[in-house]
């Protein structure tokens, strides 16, 4: 989202976003059978970006970054980074996840010792699904030496078969209340997408698609409304699939495509919340 997504955010819009942001992967050229740049190249303009473009909090993960490369000095690139966003005073969490290997753990531990800024912890449906999940998550914050209350919790569904909505949001809801410290972390989030992952899938156009994402999260926030639980914030992954196809363009017939959101009324319960989201729209492509 770093770019023209942020820029074209009204102030108001702002206030109420705080965007997980991925550096995205360095892309693989096909011609020439290599990587399109190197690690330098690829995060070295990372940092003016989102100075220029955000300039506020906001969540970055490097999760698209290879396995176990390092730069040319040997610092981790979430190392790198983090130091270049120090320096352009962004105020930024560094984002992990219970998965993520030791160098990377060692290097958001190095950030959060430097900037005291939490860190936010992606847990995946089947990580939340998993009985040991307390213990891992115990683990990762004994290793990076932070408590719950410093910590931001993204439950990701990624993108599940949303349907039927009601019987997958007692899923959802299951899973959310098998996390530990539910009154603890300084954030819960709920993210997922119903994008399509290709354009194939849509068939003709124009159509709109509904955003069973965000129709779960109004399901899930009114059941947990009612019980005076807790109640996550939105998250979504905009109008993209969360996985990036690496498709060699000379063999592939594009298709120019046009993704929007429609107006959306904010509905009384969420408007009442004080609660800070994004509120999405349907898709029309």
């Amino acid at each position: 989202m770093v770019g023209r997504q942020c820029a074209a955010l009204s102030a108001a819009s702002r206030e109420r976003v705080t965007p997980l942001i991925e550096v995205p992967e360095i892309g693989f050229d096909f011609e020439t059978w290599s990587d399109r740049k190197t690690l330098e190249e690829h995060i070295k303009a990372f940092g003016k970006r989102m100075a220029d473009k955000w300039g506020r909090p906001c969540l970055v993960d490097l999760i698209h970054m290879p396995a176990r490369e390092v730069m040319a000095d040997g610092a981790h690139p979430v190392t790198r980074v983090f130091d270049e966003l120090r320096t352009r005073k962004c105020s930024a969490t560094p984002v992990t996840g219970l998965v993520r290997d030791q160098k990377y753990q060692r290097a958001i531990g190095g950030v959060i010792s430097a900037d005291n800024p939490g860190v936010c912890i992606r847990v995946t449906l089947a990580e939340a699904a998993k009985p040991d999940v307390k213990g891992r998550l115990d683990a990762l914050m004994g290793a990076l030496n932070v408590r719950p209350n410093e910590c931001a919790v993204v439950l990701d569904l990624a993108a599940p078969n949303f349907e039927p909505v009601d019987g997958f949001t007692k899923l959802v809801q299951a899973l959310l209340s098998s996390l530990p410290y539910q009154n603890s972390w300084q954030a819960i989030t709920i993210m997922g997408t119903s994008f399509p992952e290709t354009m194939a899938e849509v068939g003709s156009s124009p159509a709109s698609l509904p955003r069973w994402e965000w129709l779960l999260y109004k399901t899930l926030a009114a059941k947990l409304a009612k019980q005076g639980a807790r109640i996550p914030t939105f998250g979504d992954y905009g109008i993209n699939h969360k996985d990036v196809p690496q498709m060699d363009m000379r063999l592939v017939k594009p298709s120019a495509t046009i993704r929007f959101w429609l107006p959306l009324i904010l509905p009384p319960l969420f408007a009442a919340s004080g609660r800070r989201f994004a509120v999405p729209k349907p898709f029309v492509i």
